[in-house]
């Protein structure tokens, strides 16, 4: 009877070992990867010259950190990020602190088609853009928002 028990007990632990290989390897066969919502990564090399803080003066909690990673993927060198501490404001804005062409401003534009209003040197900073992301934000990182950072 101990010998029948014995002999039981280990066919049912080859059994659940062979359905658990088999569901691993199944779903990892027939599993596809989910589309992406954001745009696949365009890194030029030209972005890595460019050093950029992302504001977040959206009032859209972890927006900055989004943009941010988003940014790096494309290239971009994100030395800072971090929240407005002060009423949201309205529109997200490009600005260039090193050139009055703004070609730095005019790089950031490029993956996220907001506006460049302005060029504001500011020696004290070591960085070449200020992006602010006001509350129009939405309208340029909309699906970004949606999506959960998974790093």
């Amino acid at each position: 009877m101990k010998k029948l028990a014995e002999t039981f007990i280990i066919l049912l632990v080859v059994i659940a070992t062979v359905g658990t290989l088999y569901t691993i390897f199944f779903h990892l066969k027939h599993s596809k990867p989910e589309p992406s919502t954001v745009q696949t990564s365009v890194k030029n090399p030209e972005f890595k010259k460019v050093r950029v803080e992302v504001i977040n003066a959206s009032g859209i909690p972890d927006l900055a950190r989004k943009v941010t990673l988003y940014l790096r993927d494309r290239g971009f060198d994100v030395v800072y990020y971090g929240n407005y501490r002060g009423k949201p404001v309205e529109r997200s804005v490009i600005v260039d602190r090193v050139s009055r062409e703004m070609k730095n401003a005019i790089l950031v534009q490029q993956v996220t088609d907001i506006p460049i209003t302005d060029f504001e040197k500011d020696p004290d900073k070591l960085l070449e853009v200020s992006l602010v992301l006001g509350k129009d934000a939405l309208k340029y990182f909309g699906k970004l928002i949606k999506k959960p950072v998974l790093y």
